[in-house]
C-alpha cells in the first residue's frame, strides 16, 4: 500500500503523466531496445 504522502503525491501528478503518456510509452519502448 502507498503512505497517504505518496498517495498524495500520485494524485497530484496524475493529470500530467496523463498528459503525456505517449511520450512516456515511447521513451520506455526505445530505452528497452538498446
Amino acid at each position: 500500500m502507498l503512505s497517504e504522502q505518496s498517495a498524495a503525491t500520485v494524485r497530484a501528478t496524475l493529470p500530467a503523466v496523463g498528459a503525456a503518456i505517449g511520450e512516456i510509452t515511447e521513451r520506455f519502448s526505445v530505452g528497452t531496445r538498446a
